[in-house]
């Protein structure tokens, strides 16, 4: 197994744990867990940087989900995958400011998702462009 996918599968797999001793009133275990999976995943990067190879990077919240998994991770209160959806849209990833806007629907936050909506289009993606232009048809805002 490829050390990304051994790399991604720990890390969901902690993520997992956590949120389960978080539901179960332990976030002092789950908070631990965290920690414990940053050190292994240092450990991790400093061997296989010591070997000579190319060097690793930390993985991206939101890698590995699919985009329900995604959606209810936010709405569970993770908000790790938005942030990260949020820095890539202000570098100028359209995409991105589309999945912020989706996000915040999901979170009902009406007013913050218009903003990314018409940053998303502003940007060029085309559904946002679609949705914006119909909001604006139809006299509604965003």
């Amino acid at each position: 197994m490829p050390h990304e996918d051994l790399l991604e599968s720990l890390r969901l797999d902690a993520r997992v744990l956590a949120r389960r001793l978080t539901a179960l009133g332990h976030a002092d275990a789950a908070a631990a867990a965290d920690e414990a999976l940053y050190q292994v995943y240092s450990v991790f990067r400093g061997a296989w940087d010591r070997e000579g190879r190319r060097e690793a990077t930390a993985p991206v919240p939101g890698w590995g989900l699919g985009e329900k998994e995604e959606a209810a991770a936010v709405l569970a209160g993770d908000h790790d995958v938005l942030d990260e959806y949020k820095r890539r849209a202000e570098q100028g990833d359209a995409g991105a400011a589309r999945r912020v806007a989706e996000l915040l629907e999901l979170l009902n936050e009406v007013t913050k998702a218009e903003r990314w909506w018409r940053l998303a289009a502003d940007l060029g993606d085309p559904d946002a462009v679609d949705y914006v232009d119909d909001f604006v048809s139809n006299g509604s805002s965003v």
